[in-house]
């Protein structure tokens, strides 16, 4: 049998392509007009409730170090893990940005660095390759579908499910993503 080659991977002949994970979004998002990232259980939804709450959002791929330079540098609050922000801090976690929007951290700064190693990750690696990328969830995807299907976007649309992360840092498709 002979593997399939790389066009077949990238999708390249649809107007509408999927894959899982940052390895299957940087094969089809070559020559997409737009990529929809869905990282339903997180990164998309909280992002979807931080626009909503007019917060601007830089994604990030790790919270770490770097994560905090660069929020630093922004004049924007860095996201924490849920346990560590507990009820007052902001992470992750859609009601945490919410409040913090309303009446905490948010309510000054309005910008928002949020790390995750699955959505984020995705979408910050696609955007610093020049794609347009639109996080999508279950909050907002009439939205996302009206957007895109209204000719905001003229040529082919890539969707990624982000998934979860394995032990060892393998891609573990999640159906809530699907």
């Amino acid at each position: 049998m002979t593997p399939p080659d790389r066009e077949h991977h990238r999708q390249s002949a649809w107007a509408i392509r999927f894959d899982w994970g940052l390895p299957g979004s940087v094969a089809i998002a070559q020559g997409a007009a737009a990529v929809v990232v869905v990282d339903v259980l997180s990164f998309t939804t909280t992002l979807s409730v931080a626009v909503d709450e007019g917060v601007e959002v830089f994604p990030f791929r790790f919270r770490d170090a770097s994560a905090a330079a660069f929020a630093a540098t922004r004049g924007a609050v860095l996201a924490i893990g849920r346990k560590e922000a507990g009820t007052s801090g902001v992470s992750l976690s859609p009601l945490s940005v919410q409040d913090a929007a309303r009446t905490g951290a948010l309510a000054v700064s309005r910008k928002l660095v949020l790390p995750s190693p699955n959505g984020s990750t995705i979408s910050r690696a696609l955007a610093e390759s020049g794609s347009v990328v639109v996080g999508a969830c279950l909050r907002n995807a009439k939205a996302v579908a009206s957007w895109i299907t209204a000719g905001a976007v003229r040529g082919p649309v890539a969707v990624v499910a982000a998934g979860e992360r394995w032990p060892g840092d393998l891609l573990r498709p999640a159906v809530e993503d699907l």
